[in-house]
């Protein structure tokens, strides 16, 4: 999902969900498949966008190939969702930075995004 137009001067960047853990927002990335942290204000507002750069270690991220993403601010806190998900092992990762894949890592990447 975007919220812009895309334009030269609008670019689109995917929407993703954030979920607060203190003073962070963690963001599920699929291509990575780890829970990655943002700087956030707990003052701000539930539902509301923020933009975000990538902090992808794979070069084939999405995230990371159109300078980040914009991060909706859930409801929701990290500690309800974050077994929503199984984050990659460190071999694993490793395999994703270095662009090598897998069935496990395909299966990975196929999980449903936490919802806001």
């Amino acid at each position: 999902m975007a919220i812009n137009d895309g334009d030269d001067d609008n670019p689109v960047y995917p929407l993703v969900a954030g979920f607060a853990n203190g003073e962070n927002l963690m963001v599920w990335c699929l291509w990575c498949c780890v829970w990655h942290s943002h700087g956030h204000d707990p003052a701000d507002a539930i539902g509301s966008v923020e933009h975000r750069s990538a902090h992808c270690y794979t070069n084939d991220s999405p995230y990371k190939e159109s300078g980040g993403y914009n991060v909706q601010v859930s409801s929701r806190s990290f500690a309800s969702v974050r077994k929503l998900v199984k984050e990659a092992t460190p071999a694993q990762q490793e395999d994703i930075h270095a662009g090598r894949s897998s069935e496990a890592i395909g299966r990975l990447r196929s999980q449903p995004q936490p919802a806001p």
